[in-house]
């Protein structure tokens, strides 16, 4: 899909979080069921909720925009991936800047 106005690439931005914001519910719901200690179980809970509501917003902002959210092929995904493991600490023995973003577990960090 190529992006020709800066409404298009809003879309396609808000698509990516919104299946990454789906991603993480569905997975918090999974392992909320199968977590056996109860604070866990709490805090893996409480995640899927705060994971839902942001659904919900994301799915309001379509809706005000006039938009319905993209597939998504995971090509910025893979460019976000790139840039991040070639600034990631573990590829560099310097200390990251204040916009060094990197990826683990599919959590997105900025060191300070």
């Amino acid at each position: 899909m190529a992006i020709r106005t800066p409404k298009e690439l809003f879309v396609l931005l808000l698509s990516h979080a919104r299946e990454g914001t789906e991603r993480s519910a569905t997975a918090y719901d999974e392992l909320s069921e199968v977590a056996q200690h109860p604070e866990i179980k709490e805090a893996l809970e409480a995640r899927a909720f705060v994971a839902n509501q942001t659904l919900e917003r994301l799915d309001q902002v379509f809706k005000m925009i006039g938009e319905k959210p993209v597939n998504v092929t995971g090509r910025l995904r893979k460019s976000l991936s790139k840039i991040c493991a070639r600034n990631s600490p573990k590829s560099s023995p310097r200390k990251p800047s204040a916009s060094t973003f990197w990826q683990r577990s599919d959590i997105w960090v900025m060191y300070a």
